[in-house]
């Protein structure tokens, strides 16, 4: 049986198209979360994370810098997730808004649109 993974939906499009406003509307249900963006699925499994240095250094900033608010231990413990549903999975009770009940997480990112084949396998 395979791992569920809290990830509900991933958020893309070209810059300036309204993926933020939209990943916005989505976060207004109380048992969604996410952070400004993601970009988890940039790397190529969570543990080569740390190369992609843009979204993985917004994790730690301020959720009012745009960022996750997480602390570096928590960031590591994503990263060496052994798959993408746990990485998720591990995300979520680190999101801003994670309450402790079943959590669901948008990962949105504009930058998915030039992995979008890789991304959506």
């Amino acid at each position: 049986m395979a791992e569920r993974s809290p990830l509900l939906c991933v958020v893309t499009g070209m810059e300036r198209s309204g993926t933020t406003f939209l990943s916005q509307l989505i976060s207004l249900h109380p048992d969604v979360v996410t952070g400004f963006e993601c970009g988890l699925l940039l790397a190529d499994s969570p543990s080569a994370f740390s190369r992609v240095p843009q979204w993985y250094n917004w994790l730690l900033l301020p959720v009012e810098h745009s960022g996750w608010g997480m602390t570096a231990e928590q960031r590591q413990d994503v990263v060496d997730s052994t798959s993408w549903a746990e990485a998720y999975a591990k995300l979520v009770t680190y999101a801003p808004g994670y309450t402790g009940a079943e959590t669901w997480v948008v990962d949105k990112t504009p930058a998915y649109m030039g992995k979008l084949d890789t991304v959506l396998s």
